[in-house]
């Protein structure tokens, strides 16, 4: 609904999908914007958001195989109108950096829209219960694959990040999606 409806008003322009995975939302994006490059670095996700664009006759999305650290690659193209960090937030390890980028490809007056779910206490409760009994162990923390974040963040953080972006008009609502 926001995405697709509440904050497409006359479109999206040329977009920036960070951690596109499926496409789920690439193909919301995509129906109003001009172009989309959707960033997704894990293989399998990349398959399935091609294979999604291809069954909507998305022709308008292109995706590339590499993480947010791309934009920080010479010649990554830049000054797009819009972009979108939909529930991929809290799978960044250094998430000053990227906003920094963010605040460097998207053009002046453009816009950056965020999605991050909220955890409730007892979302909260079953984290530290695994955090306990599973993430602090060391076979689990001593291998690679698991080094992926996956924790909370708070509006102040994400308010503080948009900032150092230089996301000067930074307007946080809260939705339930249940």
């Amino acid at each position: 609904l926001l995405v697709g409806e509440r904050w497409a008003g006359e479109g999206y322009g040329r977009a920036l999908e960070v951690g596109a995975g499926t496409g789920y939302f690439t193909a919301m994006i995509a129906r109003w914007a001009r172009s989309v490059l959707a960033l997704e670095p894990v293989p399998d996700m990349q398959a399935v958001l091609r294979a999604r664009c291809q069954a909507e006759a998305l022709a308008n999305v292109e995706v590339l195989g590499e993480s947010v650290a791309a934009l920080a690659s010479p010649g990554f193209p830049g000054a797009f109108d819009a972009a979108f960090v939909i529930q991929s937030l809290h799978h960044l390890h250094d998430r000053a950096e990227p906003f920094e980028r963010l605040g460097r490809v998207v053009r002046p007056g453009g816009r950056l829209y965020l999605i991050e779910p909220h955890h409730n206490l007892r979302r909260a409760a079953r984290l530290l219960r695994h955090y306990l009994t599973t993430y602090r162990a060391r076979e689990f923390w001593s291998d690679e694959r698991n080094w992926a974040t996956h924790d909370f963040v708070t509006r102040g953080e994400i308010r503080a990040l948009c900032r150092r972006g230089g996301f000067a008009d930074v307007r946080i609502d809260g939705y339930w999606f249940p």
